[in-house]
């Protein structure tokens, strides 16, 4: 993960990190949210369908929007306008 980040930093889509461990707490951030996702699911829906998996691709794509660059979140918007 921290050798992407680097990798989109370097390239202008992230911002560099503002922070100590900036990106290394965004990776644990989404690795709780990913682990803890399918049991909230269960619990409010009781089941899993496309509307549950799309709302699970919103959290994780916004969780890093605020990290692109001005370009990278005009690349965004043009990717998911729907987001909007």
């Amino acid at each position: 993960f921290l050798n992407i980040v680097a990798l989109l930093v370097e390239n202008g889509i992230l911002k560099k990190a503002s922070l100590n461990n900036e990106y290394e707490n965004l990776y644990k951030r989404v690795e709780v949210l990913s682990n803890f996702w399918f049991s909230s699911v269960l619990i409010q829906a009781e089941t899993i369908n496309s509307t549950s998996v799309d709302t699970y691709k919103t959290l994780v794509s916004q969780s890093i929007y605020p990290y692109l660059t001005g370009s990278a979140k005009t690349a965004y918007i043009a990717l998911f306008p729907n987001q909007r």
